[in-house]
């Protein structure tokens, strides 16, 4: 799996590989089944997801466009919580965690 691609599902590509199988064409059940991180930590596609929401709402992107972008309905509170949580949090956390994140992608 090349960074592009990860790059590419985090931000809501369509890299194929990101969420396929290419011998079998189903879907990975989760990001173990990808890469062996040699982390102790299990990880599921949507935790990307979220994360990817989170560093959005981090950088001030306006909910409107972070609903559209994910696909949720204007009327979905979802968004909302986590955009809320990510103002309470601390930027430096968030930070902190996406370059962890590169690191073990990289």
């Amino acid at each position: 799996m090349y960074h592009t691609e990860i790059s590419m599902f985090l931000q809501g590509g369509s890299s194929q590989s990101a969420k396929y199988n290419k011998k079998s064409g189903k879907p990975y059940k989760d990001i173990d089944d990808l890469v062996d991180f040699g982390r102790p930590v299990h990880i599921v596609p949507h935790m990307f997801r979220h994360s990817f929401v989170s560093v959005m709402a981090d950088k001030n992107v306006s909910l409107n466009v972070i609903r559209k972008f994910v696909g949720h309905s204007e009327d979905s509170r979802e968004i909302e919580k986590i955009y809320f949580y990510v103002m309470q949090k601390g930027r430096h956390k968030i930070e902190q965690a996406m370059i962890d994140l590169a690191e073990m992608i990289s």
